[in-house]
């Protein structure tokens, strides 16, 4: 009898004994320079669902991440090239049945075709200030103008992530009622500047935040967090107690904040222990580290509620057979 993984992964995000520990792994299928660029050239809808595809049948894995290549950002912040003050004033709403939405919705109806329901599905969704941010700071390497933008005029940014987030929120309405999703995987960050302290972060920030989760939170049982460590960026775990899912995800090594810190803070399920940066031990370590790291992982965790993966997006051209190893350590230890 071929084993439920729809029901493993449940019973470890509701926090019950599992037959073993799951794992999950994720990476992007196009260049960054693309990665908000789907509405702009079509090719990559065909490539992120083709791709989601092949990695499904090789990797077989115990749920699925799908991923927003192409989509990162909203249409007003790409078409506007947002970088001042004064273009965040051309961020304006787009509606239900924009391309935005629409082709995210027939991606993931299209990638899901090929699961046919085996595994729980998350669609990865930006949080709005995270959404501006990937463009401005990420795609375009502009640190300077997102922090300018957010340091400096706050109520403006909070402003357009509030007509980002009713977006955000029009297209999780449609993903739940034309696709079989199991929820959301929320990507989030805090600002990255020493000035903006919790409180800053609270008044500024959390608000938009919490406008998507908190509707995802209404459309879904299963939602979860990734707080984003992408380019080594450091994230004050406590700031996200107040953000409820299901699972949490973060850069347990840039942040120094272990998965069993986190299992207690968020009394909740916890997803990763890989450092995602190539050349680490998940990449180049030998099977005998491999198989260390997994075992000392899982008995410093606790094996309630852990899901075993990465702290984010780990390298695309990474060895699957290396995260299928990664599979049957993690069973071997927790059966």
């Amino acid at each position: 009898m071929a084993e439920d993984k729809r029901a493993l992964v449940q019973k470890v995000l509701n926090m019950e004994d599992a037959p073993r520990v799951p794992i999950g792994f994720w990476w992007h299928f196009v260049p960054k320079d693309k990665h908000s660029a789907g509405l702009q050239d079509p090719s990559i809808f065909d490539t992120v669902v083709k791709k989601q595809k092949e990695t499904y049948d090789i990797l077989k894995p115990d749920f699925v991440k799908l991923m927003t290549d192409g989509y990162f950002s909203h249409p007003s912040v790409v078409e506007n090239d947002i970088r001042t003050v004064e273009d965040l004033k051309k961020i304006k709403p787009i509606g239900k049945d924009h391309p935005w939405i629409r082709e995210q919705v027939a991606l993931t109806k299209k990638a899901m075709e090929y699961m046919e329901g085996e595994v729980m599905v998350f669609y990865n969704i930006f949080a709005p200030m995270q959404s501006m941010r990937m463009y401005i700071e990420y795609i375009f390497s502009d640190v300077d103008a997102f922090q300018d933008l957010i340091m400096n005029h706050p109520e403006d940014m909070a402003a357009a992530a509030k007509i980002i987030g009713d977006d955000t929120i029009a297209l999780m309405e449609a993903l739940k009622e034309e696709t079989a999703i199991d929820g959301i995987y929320y990507s989030v960050q805090t600002i990255q500047n020493e000035k903006a302290d919790e409180a800053f972060h609270d008044k500024y920030v959390v608000p938009s935040d919490l406008q998507v989760l908190d509707a995802a939170n209404e459309l879904w049982d299963n939602n979860l967090i990734h707080i984003c460590g992408i380019a080594g960026y450091h994230n004050d775990i406590p700031f996200y107690k107040k953000y409820k899912a299901k699972a949490y995800n973060w850069a347990v090594h840039t942040d120094n904040f272990s998965l069993k810190e986190g299992k207690d803070l968020f009394n909740a399920a916890v997803i990763g222990g890989f450092d995602y940066k190539p050349h680490t031990v998940l990449e180049d370590g030998t099977d005998e580290e491999v198989e260390a790291f997994v075992k000392d992982l899982i008995e410093k965790t606790g094996k309630r509620g852990l899901i075993i993966g990465a702290d984010c997006a780990v390298p695309a051209d990474i060895d699957l057979n290396r995260l299928a190893f990664v599979r049957e350590v993690a069973e071997k230890y927790s059966r």
